[in-house]
């Protein structure tokens, strides 16, 4: 109880105070959309239409989601938690502030709960906002091209549904991330270990392997079998809450060098 009340209202306002001098919000609101400027660009502008856009009105807000999660889950997510975490651990690495930050008279796991908390804050976020474009961008490429058929209403209960699965599903890969990005000092170390997980996740999202890789779990997602969105979002979840307990843990208990 005392970490938590330390962490709301000592150490989680003082990372909302030095989140705003850095470029980790920002990143937070551009991401999506890139991504989902991209996948409007990259249909727009082509000369001939694919027909999965072109069909049936629900086939085409299906497939036009499904790519822009994609994108979204495969490339842009990874990076960006990779980033994110890196940048908030650095605030305290640059200039050693652990051992200043570390001495104050309240838990020392209170100071990286609430760097957790705000990376997770910073993912939903994006995801909030991902979510909010996916419509927008549908109706945006119907109106710049009258021949494709993504009018109307929405898929709201899929875009519903991928948005909070991919979320949950990328659990994992944030306690990875958080952990390596304040374990060690290096910020090329977290941006490293982000670049490879996000490559090798192209490598091993289609195999049977992909349900267990925590960088390619949130794109399984869109894997058309029954139960594999439901088992990878338990195991991102459940994988947040144990591990990130324990990383809690072992952070609070190393020497700061």
């Amino acid at each position: 109880m005392n970490l938590i009340r330390a962490t709301l209202t000592r150490t989680l306002p003082a990372e909302y105070i030095k989140l705003r001098h850095t470029l980790t919000l920002w990143l937070a609101l551009l991401a999506p959309l890139m991504v989902v400027t991209l996948c409007v660009l990259a249909i727009v502008m082509r000369q001939k239409l694919p027909a999965a856009v072109t069909g049936a009105a629900s086939e085409a807000w299906q497939r036009h989601l499904m790519g822009i999660t994609y994108l979204w889950t495969g490339m842009m997510l990874p990076l960006m938690i990779a980033l994110q975490a890196a940048w908030l651990a650095a605030l305290e690495h640059n200039g050693a502030q652990w051992k200043q930050l570390l001495a104050q008279p309240v838990p020392r796991s209170a100071h990286y709960l609430a760097k957790l908390l705000v990376l997770l804050g910073l993912l939903l976020l994006s995801q909030l906002i991902l979510v909010l474009l996916m419509p927008l961008s549908g109706w945006l490429m119907a109106w710049l091209r009258p021949a494709i058929t993504t009018h109307g209403a929405p898929p709201w209960r899929f875009i519903a549904r991928i948005g909070v699965q991919s979320l949950l599903a990328c659990g994992l890969m944030v306690v990875i991330q958080f952990w390596a990005a304040l374990r060690w000092r290096s910020f090329t170390a977290a941006i490293g270990l982000g670049m490879a997980g996000t490559v090798a996740s192209f490598l091993i999202m289609q195999s049977k392997y992909g349900l267990w890789f925590p960088w390619s779990m949130p794109t399984q997602v869109l894997v058309n079998r029954p139960g594999i969105a439901a088992q990878v979002s338990w195991l991102g979840a459940g994988g947040l809450l144990v591990l990130g307990t324990l990383a809690l843990m072992q952070l609070a208990r190393r020497e700061i060098d």
